[in-house]
């Protein structure tokens, strides 16, 4: 499949060829909660991947598979608005996908047969008639989705879905990203805010003062071969914690969000009273208290999650701060607003393209070209990114025996990803044995080389 870029005064007259894979795995779960699409233009040179990462019992496949129908929907009736105003759209199709999801909750419970009403604050509840009692709708889905628009990469996300971009010279830099809005915070309050975007990593064992680890981590035009290209949604933000905080300060203690921000600990039934991700000293500054029970992947990051107060009707929780559907969690502070970051691509591969010959990826003599000349984005779900770091997926997709398979056939990505799900797999079940979490992947190449063989579908 060959994605001609749009030509305009602001864009260089260049083709980008692509071929992409999508694979994904059931792990140890009863049942597929993940889901994902990938929607083409190619006459207006429009291109845009999607994961989505439902979860709850009954309702985590609904949510996932509501989205993913809607969005896809919205991109087929709506595709002109994309091309002249992309933040926009994409904010408004969370939006629709977050309405819809609703929709498709009251749809399904009614169906086997409850009754369902809608809670003053906005949430759903359901019952058996006559005589039972409420109970709260719970589950939703994280979505990260990321569009083409000529030569322009636009990236957002509401939850843990991650998305990183690969090459085979350090030529990237998370300065290269351009933070465009976050639809969940007014621009006013946004401007201040972003200050506190950059956050620290959280992987220490001591308590860590925000302003520290923001100050450390002040230089983002250090490159890379790699970089995450969607935003930090963890309850392990600061950025995250003042925006839960902004919305809704907790009743009789108003210096804390209602929200709790907590470590998980698995033995506790009321994750309300497991310990808190942040504290503040007696000057008010915000601290990381580092005080994590187990890492929830391999990259050493504690599991941390949102819950609701002790004194809410119904308790929940959630493993991070943004989500479609959770429409009980969303009267505390989650949200299904997303954040929207802009790449160059043409700045990107005219560094790219400057580069020697690359020996660190041990590239051979059929792919050589292709890896002086392609780039490769991973957008996938937490089933995956638990068990892999970030460089570790780089020296797989970049590796040459992956870079010659794309090289040498055009179906090339899909062998790539399937193998990638393989390993991944095997990953899997060393790290968590039958618990292991549903994973999807979409892998896509891409190149402005004439030389790239583009997908033969």
């Amino acid at each position: 499949m060959e994605y001609l870029v749009n030509h305009s005064s602001k864009r260089s007259n260049v083709r980008l060829r692509w071929q992409v894979g999508i694979e994904t795995d059931i792990g140890g779960s009863r049942e597929n909660q993940d889901d994902c699409f990938i929607w083409v233009n190619k006459d207006l040179s429009l291109m845009v991947l999607c994961v989505l990462d439902g979860h709850g019992r009954e309702v985590g496949k609904v949510a996932a598979e509501s989205a993913k129908c809607c969005m896809f929907k919205y991109l087929d009736d709506n595709y002109l608005s994309l091309i002249a105003n992309p933040t926009e759209f994409l904010i408004e199709a969370y939006e629709v996908a977050h309405d819809h999801i609703r929709n498709c909750f009251q749809m399904e419970f009614e169906r086997q047969g409850y009754e369902v009403a809608k809670a003053p604050e906005g949430y759903l509840m359901k019952r058996k008639p006559p005589l039972s009692c409420w109970s709260c709708i719970h589950g939703g889905t994280s979505c990260s989705m990321v569009a083409f628009v000529g030569n322009e990469l636009y990236v957002s996300n509401v939850g843990d879905s991650t998305g990183i971009l690969c090459s085979s010279h350090g030529v990237l830099s998370s300065s290269m990203l351009s933070h465009l809005q976050d639809a969940a915070v007014p621009n006013e309050i946004s401007r201040t805010f972003k200050s506190n975007r950059k956050h620290c990593s959280l992987a220490s064992q001591s308590p860590t003062s925000v302003s520290d680890c923001l100050e450390t981590n002040s230089d983002y035009s250090i490159t890379s071969s790699t970089i995450v290209v969607t935003a930090e949604h963890s309850a392990e933000c600061p950025y995250e914690y003042e925006r839960l905080h902004r919305f809704r300060p907790r009743e009789g203690q108003p210096h804390l969000p209602a929200l709790s921000v907590v470590y998980d600990h698995s033995h506790t039934h009321d994750k309300s009273r497991c310990p808190p991700v942040f504290e503040k000293n007696i000057d008010g500054t915000l601290y990381v208290t580092n005080s994590g029970s187990y890492y929830k992947n391999v990259r050493k990051e504690w599991a941390s999650l949102v819950s609701t107060p002790p004194y809410a009707r119904f308790q929940d929780a959630l493993a991070f701060t943004r989500s479609l559907g959770d429409l009980h969690l969303h009267t505390y502070g989650v949200t299904h607003l997303p954040e929207i970051q802009k790449l160059d691509l043409d700045m990107i591969f005219n560094r790219l393209e400057m580069q020697p010959p690359n020996t660190t990826h041990n590239v051979s003599s059929c792919s050589d070209h292709i890896a002086n000349n392609t780039l490769c984005l991973v957008l996938a779900t937490d089933g995956v990114w638990d068990n892999w770091l970030y460089e570790d997926v780089n020296k797989f997709v970049m590796d040459s025996t992956c870079l010659g398979a794309v090289a040498s056939n055009a179906d090339g990505a899909k062998r790539v990803t399937q193998s990638f799900m393989q390993r991944n797999a095997l990953f899997a079940k060393r790290n968590f044995g039958s618990t292991a979490d549903n994973a999807t992947s979409i892998i896509l190449y891409f190149s402005r080389s004439a030389l790239f063989p583009p997908s033969s579908t």
